[in-house]
């Protein structure tokens, strides 16, 4: 609760491995795991793409007769991926020097066929005790990432899409072929095959404490850490790939540079057995910076260098820079008081100054607390002898949130050119508005929670009820066009969210079978508190649909990023009143909410919530003997998706490809189906058509272990050995007719539940051995 500004995102602690004293340990993992696609979205094929064009253009260009699977585009690009995972480690120490050292090793060769991500990297980490008032830790890890020809923009809607009639090649055998159909895009294969990209990260970080402590419980800490990150990324598109025009490369770099310390004091009292007191007080600093820049260049001679020796190509792009930095400095203090571990108080406080904020509001204060009752020590539940704990807590706190850009409160200029007596002339033009009354986006949050565990742990519970407003949030709105500005970044309404959240757990023993069970539940609810206006219309529609429809909008009482649009009311049936122009019987029919005989924007309404009802986890460990056994199952119910990649292919306007729910499309003789005929004249909107259940539940992890006995490992000259097998992604129960309804196209959180061109999911199957030396 210390953390104001730095826990508005929650907080999560990680405890590093080091080493203990005692001899030498070795440990060697590795393991290797086969993906594979586990719900391909099924698309048609030749024939049936054939006998649907020619339904759709009223003409029989496609010979159906000679047309049989033809190609799975799809399936050309996937292929089954893999994993590898290797690592070893060394940790000893004496009494006064700790050592831990690891290697390790992950190689990934995706679904798609041609990409990878390989990363190497290592860690030392030393813990010295210099005397019985110091003690030093260091750690410094170093790592390589590398990326290869990762999936480009719309490659996987590119495969659904692309016309299963067409082959790879054209006549002539090497020339890759065009969609022949709608848009004259190169086929999908010709893009992961031909289309290279490199990008390479080095991370590089240090972090080191020193404790000492001056007088008995009054203690100083210091930390340092640093963290240096580079990437080089380049990219080349071949002639091949643009119909013999010119090759273009590019490149990039990008460098991010943090320093991190905190020093602050910590005092420890105990009085009387009763009271126990803890305070704490002390600073922190932090300073962040980025610097990118970027070049490239086309019409190159030759695609043999690809973006390796830019100078050849004829035409150079316009190069660009940047640099940003920011900083943040902070005071806090804690106070924790325990009296007779029955009741238990806390006092946080925190000042936070962030410069992304202008002179008038840098600085704010975030202030928590925490009550608990440790009902189970009193003196009246003593003698409920199955009774381990009960405990009730209160809290109350805000944290801060600096989301934006970091010269967000500062008016922006943009480049623009010009030609000025036939000579290109550079300039300077207003882009964002100042906004110099900037604040902090605050959360306050309230928790109210029970604690219980009975019969010494083996059944445990745990219940929180919370919520938590958000207020001036942090948005960049858009201006009107005449003012000449983009955007302005604002304060904007507040939003609440307030749920349950309960966890039950228990231990069963039946003699040498021991079986752990833990289960949680989550509830949570969104909603626009209040807005500045109305409300907020915008649209995410893949923008070669060009369509202006909304797709979604805050408005106040709504969850926030609710879809938005009309109501899919079937298809028009003999005997119905068509109330739109163009539109014939097995047309999309949407439902006329006013009643006013037009179908116009006045129609749309709120048409689905991407946030779940309820989320739920289930948890499963056995173990008998040397074996071991878990498997965990997850779930969220009562959410919809906005699967815009059906909406992509399932428009049916006969300019691509589609799935094969479309061979149950209206026709004079199959009118009973809400699939509509296959015409060129269909149009977009975002409506109910395109809204599913996001409901799943998936068995996410399965896992057998088995650790070999102590004789025969003796004999091995090892200490240990553990074999296991694992699978990831085994089972989905869902009706969603996407790759995966665990997906968002987008990470912001007015974005959410979207699906466009997402990574299918995998389901993967493990192999692995660890080995104690």
């Amino acid at each position: 609760a210390i953390y104001g500004s730095q826990g508005a995102n929650g907080v999560v602690m990680i405890t590093t491995k080091k080493g203990v004293k005692g001899k030498l340990n070795i440990e060697f993992s590795g393991s290797h795991s086969v993906d594979v696609v586990s719900t391909p979205v099924e698309v048609l094929n030749a024939k049936q793409f054939g006998e649907y064009m020619n339904e759709a253009h009223g003409d029989n260009k496609y010979d159906v007769a000679n047309l049989g699977e033809g190609t799975n585009w799809f399936d050309l690009i996937s292929q089954n991926g893999s994993k590898d995972n290797y690592s070893i480690s060394l940790s000893g120490g004496s009494d006064k020097l700790n050592f831990y050292v690891s290697g390790k090793y992950f190689g990934h060769e995706g679904i798609i066929k041609n990409s990878s991500y390989k990363k190497y990297s290592t860690r030392v980490r030393l813990d010295a005790e210099v005397s019985e008032k110091l003690k030093i830790s260091t750690s410094m890890q170093m790592e390589r990432g590398i990326r290869e020809n990762q999936l480009p923009g719309q490659s996987i809607v590119t495969a659904l899409k692309f016309n299963p009639t067409q082959g790879i090649y054209k006549e002539d055998g090497f020339t890759y072929t065009t969609q022949s159909v709608g848009d004259a895009i190169v086929n999908p294969y010709a893009t992961i095959m031909e289309l290279k990209s490199e990008s390479i990260a080095d991370v590089m970080s240090f972090n080191t404490s020193l404790e000492y402590e001056i007088i008995t419980g009054l203690k100083f800490k210091s930390v340092l850490g640093l963290m240096a990150k580079s990437q080089r990324a380049g990219g080349y598109t071949p002639t091949v790939l643009v119909s013999g025009g010119p090759g273009s490369a590019w490149m990039n770099n990008k460098y991010n540079t943090k320093v991190l310390t905190d020093n602050y004091l910590s005092y420890d009292r105990r009085i009387n057995d009763v009271h126990k007191v803890t305070v704490m007080a002390g600073t922190s600093y932090q300073w962040d910076k980025y610097e990118y820049n970027s070049t490239g260049a086309s019409n190159f001679v030759t695609d043999a260098t690809r973006w390796w020796n830019l100078g050849s190509g004829s035409v150079y792009a316009r190069p660009s820079s940047e640099v940003k930095e920011a900083e943040m400095n902070s005071f806090f203090g804690r106070l924790n008081y325990s009296f007779d571990n029955k009741y238990l108080l806390t006092i946080n406080g925190r000042y936070d100054g962030s410069s992304k904020f202008g002179d008038n509001n840098k600085w704010a204060f975030f202030p928590s607390g925490a009550l608990a009752w440790n009902v189970k020590n009193e003196s009246f539940l003593q003698d409920f002898d199955r009774l381990d704990q009960f405990k009730l807590r209160a809290t109350y706190g805000v944290t801060g949130n600096t989301a934006i850009s970091e010269y967000g409160t500062l008016a922006k200029y943009g480049t623009v050119f010009t030609v000025v007596d036939n000579e290109i002339t550079n300039a300077v033009s207003p882009k964002t508005l100042s906004n110099p009354s900037l604040s902090w986006e605050t959360t306050t949050q309230t928790n109210f929670g029970v604690d219980l565990s009975f019969w010494n742990g083996k059944l445990r519970v745990n219940a929180d009820y919370y919520t938590m407003t958000t207020e001036d949030l942090l948005y960049s709105a858009p201006v009107v066009k005449y003012s000449g500005y983009n955007s302005s970044t604002v304060n904007f309404g507040s939003t609440q969210n307030k749920g349950i959240e309960f966890a039950v757990g228990t231990d069963l023993n039946f003699g040498a079978l021991k079986w752990t069970i833990d289960l949680n539940a989550s509830n949570n609810k969104n909603e626009v508190k209040s807005l500045p206006g109305n409300e907020v219309k915008y649209s995410n529609i893949p923008g070669f649909l060009v369509q202006n429809d909304a797709t979604q909008i805050i408005q106040v009482g709504s969850p926030v990023g609710s879809f938005y649009g009309y109501i899919f009311d079937g298809l028009y049936q003999a005997g119905d009143n068509i109330i739109e122009t163009g539109k014939e019987l097995g047309d999309v029919k949407y439902r006329d909410l006013n009643n006013d005989g037009v179908i116009n924007t006045s129609d749309r309404q709120i048409i689905g919530n991407p946030n779940p009802d309820l989320a739920v986890g289930l948890t499963n460990r056995l173990s008998y003997k040397n074996f071991d056994l878990s498997f965990f199952l997850n779930g969220v119910f009562g959410n919809d998706v906005y699967n815009f990649t059906r909406m992509t292919i399932d428009g049916l306007y006969g300019k691509s490809n589609t799935s094969t729910d479309v061979l149950n499309r209206w026709t004079p003789t199959n009118t009973n189906t809400d699939i509509p005929r296959a015409a060129g004249t269909h149009r977009i909107k975002s409506s109910t058509r395109w809204i599913e259940d996001g409901t799943y539940i998936r068995l996410k992890n399965l896992t057998l272990g088995y650790s070999l006995p102590n004789r025969i490992v003796s004999k091995l000259g090892i200490q240990s050995c553990k074999l296991s097998i694992s699978g990831q992604n085994l089972i989905t129960w869902t009706d969603y007719k996407g790759f995966d309804p665990e997906v968002s196209t987008s990470y912001s959180n007015k974005n959410i539940g979207l699906d466009f061109n997402s990574y299918p999911n995998v389901r993967s199957y493990t192999f692995g051995v660890k080995v104690g030396f």
